[in-house]
């Protein structure tokens, strides 16, 4: 949509985004099976991260690529799943609906604020194998768009707990709007989010969109936004993705959906604590199959991505 704000009408919007930031209302939802059908001692050993880009507003391919992401969950060879950009919570109840019998155990938080990009929705969804204990919403402080992390506890083995997060962190916009948040720039709100999410308690486990990607020695990986990925490295964190391979892009330049104005990224992390390095079995590029489908506009079949991003999963 072109934009045809005056500067005046423009500062105006700024403003009431900014007055809005702790005006978010939060409802927390989640699902589990009956107490007869929990499995005791039940553990998660894989994990997995995607950005599904369900944003119908603006994301391309929108009805076509929900549905295919829906029959890809419903299949998916792993323990736990961290969504980001679901934004219409009628399409988290479609997806914890498809998915129940592979996913028993969700979490989602509902916000709201009327000032905020998309209502203030914060677009993250939480799917399980194993039971979510202590599940919870946290805010981060964000501008414009909203920003938290869920954090819930799971066994990582049948005699051990750890604290696991899922979340989507800041990222720019490009030169509209500007930046009036509460800290310097974009990547100073990013680098604070990570750094917010490093200090949780116990936490041993993030996954999620980081919107952050180093250069990556030996390969076509430029550099984005890099302040969140150090951050959390400087608390401990590694990205197996990176570090235990030649890693190949998760926002990539040849991607219809996400077009190749910003290159070939690894903005797509789990990051675990160094303690957890040496039990690391595999990591993995996911959803980045293509689906030939009619583009819809010139009639042609094109090669179509589940997203504008590509999953990892990461097993132990």
């Amino acid at each position: 949509m072109p934009l045809t704000t005056s500067k005046l009408n423009l500062t105006v919007v700024l403003f009431l985004f900014q007055l809005g930031t702790a005006c978010t209302r939060t409802s927390e939802h989640s699902t589990a099976p009956a107490p007869s059908a929990t499995v005791e001692g039940q553990y998660i050993s894989r994990f997995t991260t995607f950005n599904t880009a369900l944003a119908d507003s603006h994301s391309p391919y929108y009805e076509v690529r929900r549905q295919m992401i829906i029959n890809d969950l419903k299949n998916l060879d792993t323990d736990l799943v961290c969504l980001q950009e679901v934004w219409d919570p009628q399409d988290a109840e479609d997806i914890i609906s498809a998915v129940k019998p592979r996913f028993p155990y969700t979490f989602y938080a509902k916000t709201w604020n009327l000032f905020k990009w998309r209502f203030g929705r914060n677009g993250l969804l939480l799917l399980s194998r194993g039971p979510l204990r202590n599940a919870t919403y946290q805010p981060l402080d964000s501008f414009l768009v909203t920003r938290g992390v869920i954090t819930a506890d799971v066994n990582l083995r049948r005699e051990e707990s750890t604290t696991i997060g899922c979340t989507h962190l800041s990222t720019t916009v490009g030169k509209f709007p500007p930046y009036w948040g509460k800290y310097d720039s974009w990547d100073a709100e990013q680098a604070q989010q990570a750094q917010t999410i490093s200090a949780i308690p116990g936490i041993s486990l993030v996954m999620g969109d980081m919107n952050s990607s180093p250069t990556v020695a030996g390969t076509d990986i430029k550099a984005f936004m890099e302040t969140g990925y150090q951050t959390f490295l400087k608390n401990g964190f590694v990205s197996p993705y990176i570090i235990n391979q030649a890693p190949t892009c998760t926002w990539c330049a040849d991607n219809v959906v996400a077009g190749n104005e910003w290159g070939n990224l690894i903005i797509d992390h789990i990051f675990i604590q160094q303690k957890l390095q040496g039990r690391v079995v595999s990591v993995k590029r996911v959803f980045d199959d293509k689906v030939p489908v009619n583009d819809g506009k010139t009639n042609s079949i094109i090669p179509m991505p589940l997203s504008d991003h590509y999953g990892i999963t990461l097993s132990f």
